[in-house]
C-alpha cells in the first residue's frame, strides 16, 4: 500500500496511533467495545487509510459491519473497500492481509443484528453493509 494519510477525524486519528504504538495494549476498545485497525486504500485520493471498526469475531476471520452507528449513510470506508477490496486487519498486535468482498445485509451475517452492533439495523433507510474478508497473500 501506499502512504498513509491519517483521518481528518481527531479522534480516529488519536485511536489509530494509540492503538498502533502500543499494539492494541491501549486503544483497544471504543465506547467499552472491542475494536480492530482495517487499514485500506481511498478509492479517490489513493492514499492508505486507517478506521477502527467494532471487532466482531466469525470463527477465525472477522465481519466489518458498515452501521455508521445508523446513520443515514454509509460510512466512507464502505465506498473504498467496494472499489479495492484488499484491506489489513490489525487485531492488537497481529496483521492480517485480507480481502473484503461485500456481503450483504446484517441479517445475512447474523439473522438478525447483534446487541453489539453499535446501531446495525437501526436506520430503517438503508441496509447495513457487511463483508467477511478472506485472507489473502501479503501485498509485496
Amino acid at each position: 500500500m501506499s502512504e498513509y494519510v491519517p483521518s481528518p477525524a481527531e479522534w480516529v486519528r488519536d485511536q489509530v496511533e494509540l492503538y498502533e504504538s502500543t499494539n492494541g495494549a491501549e486503544g483497544a476498545e471504543m465506547r467499552g467495545m472491542p475494536v480492530v485497525i482495517v487499514t485500506h486504500r481511498g478509492r479517490r485520493s489513493g492514499a492508505v487509510r486507517k478506521t477502527p471498526l467494532m471487532r466482531v469475531a466469525d470463527g477465525d476471520g472477522y465481519v466489518l459491519v458498515g452501521s455508521l452507528g445508523g446513520a443515514p449513510q454509509n460510512p466512507v470506508w464502505v465506498h473504498n473497500l467496494l472499489a479495492d477490496p484488499d484491506v489489513e486487519i490489525r487485531d492488537r498486535s497481529t496483521v492480517q492481509a485480507m480481502r473484503a468482498p461485500r456481503s450483504g445485509a446484517c441479517a445475512l451475517a447474523w439473522g438478525r443484528p447483534p446487541r453489539s452492533a453499535s446501531g446495525c439495523g437501526a436506520s430503517p433507510s438503508r441496509p447495513i453493509p457487511t463483508t467477511r474478508p478472506t485472507r489473502r497473500a501479503p501485498s509485496a
